[in-house]
């Protein structure tokens, strides 16, 4: 399953893996020039709708989220929701239908500014917009439930 299969990663991932996998594209809206076959839509803030998915998934790749870098006080909730919220719904999906393996793409953004360096996994963390702040949050989020569910995970 691939979340987040609307953006650029996770188009090409999904229409890649569908050569040799069963794939599942989860999509909150589609889009008009869309290249996904059978798109799943689905508010994965919603864990309603996300139990309503199949349950024959080996593995999830995570990789929606509201990206914007400016965002106002009006939208920060629904910016909460999507990258907050719903990771933790789709966390908790996989939690309860054993899923071997959980994919969670951060970003570089939550690291200090590094322009002309490279940025290095060890790099001093400071986040300093919203979207870095809920990726940064969300590698805790991940890295915290699945080792006390013992699950599997990547970041």
């Amino acid at each position: 399953m691939i979340t987040g299969a609307n953006g650029f990663l996770g188009r090409n991932l999904s229409n890649n893996l569908k050569v040799n996998h069963q794939v599942y594209s989860v999509v909150r809206t589609l889009q008009k020039k869309s290249t996904l076959t059978n798109p799943i839509l689905l508010d994965l803030s919603s864990s309603e709708e996300l139990y309503n998915l199949p349950k024959d998934i080996d593995c999830i790749i995570h990789l929606a989220a509201s990206a914007e870098i400016l965002i106002t006080p009006e939208n920060e909730k629904k910016y909460f929701d999507d990258n907050i919220v719903g990771l933790q719904e789709v966390m908790n999906f996989a939690v309860k239908n054993e899923i071997k393996k959980f994919i969670f793409a951060s970003s570089s953004s939550i690291y200090e500014e590094t322009v002309g360096k490279k940025t290095k996994e060890n790099s001093k963390l400071n986040p300093k917009h919203y979207y870095a702040y809920t990726k940064y949050l969300g590698e805790k989020m991940v890295s915290s439930y699945f080792k006390i569910n013992r699950l599997n995970y990547t970041i």
